[in-house]
């Protein structure tokens, strides 16, 4: 069998580690290696990732990366007061779940790209979603005034990294806490990875490198890495065949956040 590069679990010593199903491409920087952790101490803006960690998801399956994404950031966002539903699982602490995402009415009247299908549980597990249906049904937690999105064809990748800066900027209400966070709609092979259109949040970024902190919640396939910004930027910069749209980002606050929507429909559908 074909063994591919493995990637060190800090503190286990240098004989134990975790292997990766896939290869990292080698221009990126492994979070737990030991330039990686080095870049999570000295990074310009690193406060999403402390948040975002505490409730970091895998995905439920290869093509619900758009609702693991959406329940780590609106876990995250828990912090600011936003409430969240009880699954009957975890009754009666209330706590987003990939599950109870889609027990909502709002989201089960969310228009697809298919004609007359609207989102639900069966639907994101066969197609996944666009960037404009992620961004929809976000909305039916944060509110309108909550969530803004881009389509990277429309904007330019400093554009991109202004978002991620004033996003990531420590809130008025609490210097631990992101005023925002971001989650990218980005394909895969453009980063050098395998697969097609996918979704995460952005755990940090540093300004000294220009690299941004993917935490990918296929976590069965790859681990977090940092990644150049600009190469992230051109792989979001990509045309959805379904959409004719490219994919882009989502900046993400709480309901009383005041963001204004960018419009259009779009972003690749994303998968694993």
């Amino acid at each position: 069998a074909a063994h591919h590069p493995a990637a060190m679990v800090a503190g286990l010593g240098p004989g134990l580690v975790r292997r990766s199903l896939l290869p990292v491409p080698h221009q990126d920087v492994l979070l737990n290696s030991s330039e990686g952790i080095q870049l999570l101490r000295v990074a310009s803006h690193a406060l999403p990732w402390h948040q975002l960690s505490l409730h970091f998801e895998t995905q439920r399956n290869q093509a619900f990366c758009s609702a693991a994404t959406s329940v780590t950031i609106l876990n995250a966002l828990g912090g600011d007061g936003l409430a969240a539903p009880t699954d009957g699982f975890y009754k009666p602490f209330p706590y987003f779940t990939q599950r109870t995402l889609f027990n909502n009415a709002c989201v089960n009247k969310v228009a697809t790209h298919e004609a007359g299908i609207a989102m639900s549980v069966k639907f994101l597990a066969v197609h996944g979603a666009t960037l404009h249906e992620w961004q929809a049904y976000l909305a039916c937690f944060t509110g309108e005034a909550g969530i803004n999105h881009t389509h990277a064809s429309t904007a330019s990748a400093d554009a991109f990294r202004r978002d991620v800066i004033a996003a990531f900027a420590a809130s008025v209400d609490s210097s631990s806490r992101p005023v925002r966070y971001v989650g990218i709609n980005f394909h895969r092979s453009e980063v050098g990875e395998i697969g097609g259109g996918h979704m995460s949040p952005i755990g940090a970024y540093d300004a000294a490198t220009d690299r941004v902190l993917v935490m990918d919640v296929s976590r069965y396939k790859y681990p977090p890495v940092w990644t150049k910004l600009e190469a992230v930027y051109l792989a979001m910069n990509t045309t959805d065949g379904a959409s004719g749209r490219s994919r882009g980002w989502v900046v993400v606050g709480g309901s009383g956040d005041s963001m204004s929507r960018s419009g259009g429909r779009g972003g690749r559908r994303g998968g694993g």
